[in-house]
C-alpha cells in the first residue's frame, strides 16, 4: 500500500452540503427508522477525512524521524565502530605505557628499599654510639659530682684551716706585740736610769689597730692581742 492509497478527502469543495449534527444526534447517534441528512453525513465523513489526513501526517513524521534515527543509529554505529578501533589502539599503548612504568617504579623501590636498608643500618648504628655517649656521659657526670663532692669536702677543709692559721697567727702577732711592748717598756725603765741609752725601732705598725691603740695608752686593749 503506498502513500496515494493511504489519501482521503471527503468534501472538499467550498461548496459542500455540511452541517453539524445537533448536540442530540451527536450524544445518541441516529435511532431505528431514521433517515440521516446529507449534510450531516457529510459532516461525519469530513472530520473522519481530517481526522485521517492528521494520523498520516503524524506517521509520515514519525517515519521520517525514525529515518533520522536510523540514520544516526547507523552513524552512531560507525563512529563507535572507530571510537572503539581508537580506544582499543590507545589502550594498548597505555599498558604499554603503564608496564614501562611499572618497570620503572620497580626498579626504584629496589632502590629506595636499598636506601633504606643502609638509613636503617646507620641509624642503629648511631642509636648504639648515642647509647655509648650516654653512658659515657653518665660515668663523666658521676665522676663530676664526685669532684664537686671532693672539692666541696676540700674547700670545706681548707676555710677550716684557714680559720684555724688565721687565729693562731692572730695569737703570734699577739705575742711578739706584748714581747715588743715588754722591751720598750724596759728600754723606757732603763733610759729613766741611763739616759743615753740607745733607742731601737720596734715593728709598731705591723701590728693590729687595737695593739696600736695600747701603745697610745689604752691598755683595755691589751686582752683582745
Amino acid at each position: 500500500m503506498n502513500e496515494k492509497n493511504l489519501s482521503f478527502a471527503w468534501a472538499e469543495s467550498k461548496d459542500a452540503n455540511l452541517e453539524e449534527p445537533l448536540e442530540d444526534l451527536k450524544q445518541y447517534g441516529w435511532r431505528y427508522g431514521d433517515v440521516p441528512a446529507a449534510s450531516n453525513f457529510n459532516w461525519v465523513f469530513k472530520k473522519i477525512s481530517e481526522e485521517f489526513a492528521g494520523i498520516k501526517n503524524e506517521i509520515l513524521a514519525q517515519k521520517n524521524e525514525a529515518e533520522k534515527l536510523h540514520a544516526l543509529v547507523t552513524t552512531l554505529k560507525s563512529e563507535m565502530h572507530n571510537l572503539n578501533a581508537s580506544l582499543k589502539e590507545e589502550f594498548i599503548s597505555i599498558k604499554d605505557q603503564l608496564l614501562a612504568q611499572k618497570t620503572a617504579l620497580k626498579s626504584e623501590m629496589l632502590s629506595l628499599n636499598s636506601s633504606l636498608n643502609e638509613a636503617n643500618a646507620q641509624i642503629k648504628q648511631t642509636n648504639k654510639n648515642l647509647s655509648e655517649q650516654k653512658n659515657e656521659l653518665k660515668l663523666q657526670k658521676t665522676a663530676i659530682d664526685k669532684a664537686k663532692k671532693n672539692h666541696e669536702s676540700l674547700k670545706t677543709h681548707t676555710f677550716e684551716h684557714l680559720e684555724t692559721t688565721f687565729r693562731n697567727d692572730e695569737f703570734n702577732i699577739g705575742i711578739a706585740r706584748q714581747m715588743c711592748m715588754f722591751l720598750r717598756d724596759m728600754e723606757k725603765a732603763i733610759r729613766h736610769y741611763h739616759p743615753n741609752f740607745p733607742q731601737y725601732p720596734w715593728p709598731l705598725q705591723d701590728f693590729p689597730a687595737a695593739v696600736r691603740r695600747r701603745e697610745e695608752g689604752n691598755e683595755s686593749d691589751v686582752g683582745n692581742l
